[in-house]
């Protein structure tokens, strides 16, 4: 929130997806982020979908926050918790 603001954070719900990210997190402490990256004003349409077209002006912000997070975890602001 401090990088884009609370207005722009959401905590989403949970839900039972297919990514294997989650393999990862058990050997290695880690965090999905979801970026918004539809289209004002177009249909929204899930990444692997043949005609997703993702809104350019969100691969900054992706690239922002996991600079962030890199930035903090380089200088041992790293918060785990449990």
């Amino acid at each position: 929130a401090d990088l884009l603001g609370a207005e722009n954070v959401l905590e989403a719900t949970l839900e039972m997806g297919g990514e294997d990210f989650s393999y990862f997190c058990q050997d290695v402490p880690g965090c999905f982020v979801w970026v918004g990256a539809a289209s004002p004003g177009q249909e929204k349409r899930l990444h692997h979908h043949p005609r997703f077209d993702v809104d350019e002006e969100s691969l900054p912000v992706g690239a922002a926050l996991l600079a962030e997070t890199a930035v903090r975890f380089l200088r041992g602001e790293w918060v785990r918790e449990s």
